[in-house]
């Protein structure tokens, strides 16, 4: 029995060898091989080249620019161009009228008249209520409702300050910053001027007091 058993050992490792050393078939790798790879033809693994997508090798470094003389917009795809072309140079417009009775509205895009509809018509509106004690205030866009909080309850505000040395003057916007310090420091000023004489003013409401009182005859 030893014998036997040993014998069979053997055999069965001869017959390992064998299979090992038979020749392989020339096709036998190419399933396997052709799975590792990618929709590029490169190993799974390996990177992209910077103008290869997974998405059917479409180089999206290319831009398409407006045809329209004068003009230097480009974009990665055509619709855009086509959009582009309709909104700035009017070509190839397709007006969206307001369905509303007696409304005039025209639009170039479909989701303009949906809003459209809500903020003159009250149609199709989400509103938004403040959330704080006894405000009533409501809102139909969610920022607009945020810019309240902030001006009104001072909640989520982020102050803006001026960087004026010497200056601890803050506001809740930059805009108001930027009028601060053309009033206050005369740094960027627009100059608002009299229509009439050489009088001048930083804001439009001194200008309009200044004719009121100074050339009435001519208002």
């Amino acid at each position: 029995m030893p014998r036997a058993r040993a014998s069979r050992r053997v055999n069965s490792s001869h017959t390992r060898l064998a299979r090992s050393s038979r020749p392989k078939h020339p096709h036998s790798q190419s399933a396997p091989e052709s799975r590792k790879r990618g929709a590029s033809g490169a190993p799974s693994g390996a990177p992209l080249s910077p103008t290869v997508s997974q998405n059917d090798l479409v180089d999206y470094t290319i831009f398409h620019a407006c045809p329209h003389v004068g003009c230097k917009y480009r974009a990665k795809v055509k619709s855009a161009i086509k959009q582009h072309r309709a909104d700035v140079h009017d070509i190839g417009v397709v007006w969206h009228p307001c369905p509303m009775p007696d409304c005039g509205h025209m639009s170039k895009r479909e989701s303009h008249i949906k809003q459209h509809l809500a903020n003159v018509h009250d149609i199709g509106v989400t509103w938004y209520r403040c959330t704080e004690p006894d405000c009533k205030v409501t809102m139909k866009d969610k920022s607009a409702l945020n810019q309240h909080k902030a001006a009104v309850h001072d909640v989520g505000v982020r102050w803006s300050y001026c960087d004026v040395e010497g200056c601890k003057h803050r506001a809740k916007t930059m805009s108001d910053i930027t009028r601060h310090k053309a009033n206050k420091h005369s740094i960027d000023v627009k100059w608002k001027k009299c229509p009439h004489c050489d009088y001048k003013a930083k804001v439009n409401f001194c200008i309009k007091s200044h004719m009121k009182n100074m050339h009435k005859d001519k208002l």
